[in-house]
């Protein structure tokens, strides 16, 4: 560790920054930049980021030969169901709600800089219909789904949500709101906070804000390390499985009892809804499976737990991470491409799993960003920044018994990403303009008009 005239401990690589604070005008907030950089481990930081950089540098020239097809007997498809196994499954599901066994787990830590939003992405104002401006977001549609299937059940479900710093205080003032109008009691709702990692300049070294170290959530698989300490409470509380989804997909179907069904009828640990992917090239990460010798620690896992998925595992791949041939590859028995399993942060997790995720080594991932920062030199800039981030996929290749369920993007997937001013793609009107197409599908299928009250409760 190195000193400096600030006598705080600091690391070769993160000095100089520390040094520059002379630099700072206000006492008050040089010492507030001090006091919370010494709340932070550089060396394991310094450790972490350049392990990031190795992984990224090794992503980009990988070529990825050694992954496979995500194996077809692991692929439960809802529009392949026969009416026998879909009730199978939706037996299951209600049944474990009815049992209270079930946690909806949300993630909801974002910090939503495309949609240019000024809060939390839960409750960006969508044109849903409603005059009570706090029923007209995403989270409300949710809330009202959770009341519905509790109903049917005839259980309660506990609802999880994970925030961020950024997004924790309103969502945790306003949530509770929301959920009331819904009609879901103020004892179902959880909150608790993802982990936050500082923001680097290129060489690794943290980057200031005007009196304060930039950080960002340290992305969704932040869950595993931020869920640890409420699982006992939860186990406690007769929880045994998990549905876990990101708050901005407005076709969200949450804690749906045929997927949860599926998951419980096929003994999964662990599972993902996805979509079919068409376009070769669409921007969206594939589920796989890599064929490579796995790192000790999932041997180990291996060896010690009972499995129906022997010898594979199981990765999702970015978009750009695999080559324009992979991409275009197709089945030769139903010429779909043959990487197709496109993935849509959806997923299920028996509590076994999470507590088990403790011993787990998730890597870091580099997202390179534009980021605003504090110089006392220059005063306020842009600079080429990196944030460090975690993803929830990554735990997957210690799953022994994971399975896919496949739905329909046109009834599940449409995520809220973009402003309306910056793509006509994943924005708020894109969003309602699938919400709608469902409703009229329904509505056909049913003859009646629906409300969202009642739309939520057609495909229980």
């Amino acid at each position: 560790m190195t000193d400096n005239p600030y006598g705080v401990q600091t690391t070769y690589r993160q000095n100089p920054i520390v040094l520059n604070l002379k630099y700072f005008e206000d006492d008050e907030k040089r010492d507030s930049i001090l006091n919370e950089f010494s709340s932070f481990n550089w060396e394991n930081i310094d450790k972490e980021f350049d392990v990031a950089k190795e992984f990224h540098k090794n992503a980009l020239n990988s070529t990825n030969s050694d992954i496979e097809q995500f194996p077809r007997s692991r692929v439960y498809s809802r529009m392949g169901y026969s009416s026998a196994d879909l009730d199978r499954s939706r037996v299951a599901g209600l049944e474990a709600i009815g049992r209270n066994e079930l946690c909806i787990l949300t993630l909801a830590g974002g910090q939503a800089s495309r949609l240019g939003a000024t809060c939390p992405k839960g409750f960006f104002p969508l044109k849903l219909g409603y005059d009570e401006e706090l029923k007209n977001c995403l989270f409300y549609l949710q809330a009202l789904q959770i009341a519905a299937l509790q109903k049917v059940a005839n259980g309660k479900i506990l609802w999880l949500v994970m925030t961020s710093k950024s997004t924790d205080t309103e969502t945790r003032n306003l949530l509770p709101q929301v959920a009331k109008l819904a009609g879901l009691d103020d004892d179902q709702l959880m909150f608790f906070v993802q982990p936050e990692i500082p923001c680097f300049d290129e060489n690794g070294r943290f980057l200031t804000g005007y009196g304060h170290i930039l950080t960002a959530p340290n992305g969704n698989g932040g869950i595993y390390e931020a869920i640890t300490p409420l699982l006992p409470d939860l186990r406690q509380r007769g929880i045994k499985y998990f549905h876990v989804y990101c708050v901005d997909n407005i076709l969200v179907r949450v804690g749906d009892p045929f997927f949860i069904g599926t998951c419980i009828n096929n003994k999964a640990d662990c599972a993902a809804k996805t979509v079919e992917k068409y376009d070769p090239h669409e921007k969206i990460g594939i589920f796989c499976i890599d064929r490579r010798s796995p790192s000790d620690d999932v041997i180990y896992n291996f060896k010690h737990k009972n499995s129906l998925f022997n010898d594979c595992r199981v990765k999702v791949i970015e978009y750009s991470e695999i080559t324009h041939e992979q991409a275009e590859e197709r089945d030769p028995f139903t010429d779909k491409l043959m990487f197709r399993d496109g993935n849509i942060a959806n997923h299920f997790f028996v509590i076994e799993f999470l507590e088990y995720a403790k011993y787990f080594t998730i890597p870091y991932h580099i997202a390179e960003k534009n980021i605003k920062v504090y110089d006392p030199r220059l005063k306020d800039t842009v600079v080429k920044g990196i944030k460090l981030e975690r993803f929830i996929f990554d735990a997957f290749v210690h799953s022994k018994n994971f399975l896919i369920y496949e739905v329909s993007r046109d009834d599940e997937f449409a995520p809220l990403k973009n402003s309306d001013a910056v793509s006509h793609a994943d924005c708020p009107t894109s969003c309602i303009a699938a919400l709608e197409k469902l409703t009229s599908k329904w509505e056909k299928e049913h003859g009646c008009d629906l409300s969202k009250e009642e739309l939520f409760k057609v495909f229980l």
